[in-house]
């Protein structure tokens, strides 16, 4: 938070500096004295009144031109001098001391007076040659310090000067760097790094995440031949639900998802507007090397299906995130809870997304990262409506390590040949390592046996599901057991 003093306050501090020794704030007070402040806004704040210095008209001054040229060569040289801003004027209109006068045979001074960008109150200083006869140079020109009344020379004066306090707030390296380069008029000069370095500039620069979309019509989703015409592009983002409901499509693509991470900006396009070259490199940075994010099974299908554009011309699905609901895992899998006690699981495989993620469909899928919620986030999923009554209070708590070895069993076949797969989100830590050392293969796995375990239902919509085994009818006794005492302890109620 910033202190705003009252001008009082900032002149009894420039007094007791000029007290405790202070050169520049010698200096400030010797500008007040030609320059006093206007008395009636002795009480004002600083963001209400700021002392401002009137400068006298511009003379015509070979001692003022060559200061001018020292400061120039400073801002170039020091980034702290060129941060603050340093200017120079002539204090009033006495004549210039160059050239000498032939009639003074003791040194001539003069004032002048030293302004900076944020500095309320200048400096000013008498200033003289040294020797007074001669050429003019840089090193003649000599400062008087105010306060100890001894002769500096000018370029070592100026380096003592720099006020950084008057800033609001601490300089950053970057904001130094920036005004630096505003100061001297240059330019960071991207292409000069090496590619490597750029690749990571880009990255950052197009954003933390990628939602890709793909442009096929919401009506023709159903129709393989139009996803695969369709163009895929960067996306929108990730918005808030409640900024979302109100936005037209493509806006609304994920209307029916919760946030509880935070708004993600539309990727940053700029880059793609200043070179070819430039170009070229952020697209390919854009689709091959950053991490694809999604949040609803329709989407991820639609852009996995796409075979145009940079589908085929990039490796667009090398890396990516699924970040479904409970659901939305269910969906994908083509897996629907059936009602009734046992608890058991009907399995569509023509409903199933799970051979997207298959070696046939992304041959070059090499990270995969599965993202799972708490349950009580998504109040609309069937696993968490599975265990709650009409009143909508919890009757039996779910297990979500229950559901992630499920999910992560339903998806083995078809992930067990991706290099890097990685549980994020609500997964228990032993989990998560069982189910990553599983997928790498570091620690053997039973795929039918862990299928056994899962009650899926001879419905009639269960049509074989290529990873369901003959034991595919296996109740869960502790949860059904935990569930009828449930249904027992009511009706006794």
């Amino acid at each position: 938070m910033v202190n705003h003093d009252k001008l009082f306050h900032r002149l009894g501090c420039i007094k007791r500096l000029e007290a405790a020794g202070d050169e520049n704030a010698s200096a400030q007070r010797l500008t007040l004295k030609l320059q006093p402040v206007d008395r009636t806004y002795i009480e004002d704040r600083d963001d209400i009144y700021r002392y401002q210095w009137q400068s006298p008209p511009w003379q015509t001054d070979p001692v003022i031109r060559l200061i001018i040229q020292v400061i120039r060569e400073l801002n170039q040289e020091n980034c702290l001098f060129a941060a603050v801003g340093v200017n120079v004027w002539n204090t009033d209109l006495s004549p210039p001391i160059w050239p000498p006068n032939p009639f003074m045979f003791s040194h001539c001074q003069k004032l002048y007076t030293f302004t900076q960008e944020k500095q309320e109150f200048p400096l000013t200083v008498r200033i003289t040659i040294i020797p007074a006869c001669g050429p003019l140079f840089v090193e003649s020109i000599y400062v008087q310090q105010p306060c100890s009344k001894v002769w500096m020379p000018l370029k070592n004066w100026l380096l003592t000067i720099p006020d950084i306090e008057a800033f609001n707030h601490p300089l950053t390296p970057f904001e130094l760097t920036r005004r630096y380069w505003r100061r001297n008029g240059r330019a960071f000069r991207l292409m000069d790094l090496p590619a490597e370095i750029r690749n990571i500039i880009f990255e950052y620069a197009l954003g933390p995440e990628i939602h890709p979309l793909s442009n096929v019509n919401l009506l023709q989703e159903e129709d393989i031949t139009a996803r695969q015409n369709a163009r895929i592009v960067f996306g929108i983002g990730r918005r808030n639900r409640m900024m979302r409901e109100s936005m037209p499509p493509p806006d609304d693509v994920y209307l029916h998802l919760s946030d509880f991470r935070g708004n993600i900006a539309r990727p940053s396009l700029a880059l793609l507007q200043t070179s070819k070259q430039v170009c070229l490199e952020v697209l390919e940075v854009g689709w091959e090397a950053t991490t694809k994010y999604f949040m609803d099974l329709q989407v991820f299908a639609n852009v996995a299906d796409s075979r145009i554009g940079p589908a085929v011309q990039y490796n667009c699905l090398r890396k990516i995130q699924l970040d479904f609901t409970h659901a939305g895992w269910l969906k994908f899998f083509g897996a629907r809870i059936n009602s009734g006690i046992p608890v058991s699981f009907a399995m569509n495989e023509s409903e199933s997304k799970g051979h997207y993620l298959g070696i046939s469909k992304l041959p070059k899928l090499s990270r995969l990262e599965m993202r799972f919620y708490r349950p009580v986030e998504h109040r609309d999923d069937q696993w968490d409506d599975q265990w709650h009554g009409d009143s909508g209070h919890e009757l039996l708590s779910h297990c979500q390590s229950v559901f992630v070895d499920m999910i992560c069993t339903f998806a083995y076949p078809f992930v067990k040949h991706i290099r890097h797969i990685k549980l994020m989100g609500f997964v228990k830590k032993e989990t998560k390592t069982k189910w990553e050392n599983i997928y790498a293969g570091k620690r053997d796995h039973d795929q039918e046996y862990a299928m056994s375990t899962i009650p899926i239902s001879n419905h009639p919509v269960f049509t074989g599901y290529p990873f369901a085994s003959a034991r595919s009818l296996v109740p869960i006794p502790a949860v059904a057991t935990s569930y009828l005492k449930t249904m027992i302890s009511r009706i006794i109620i």
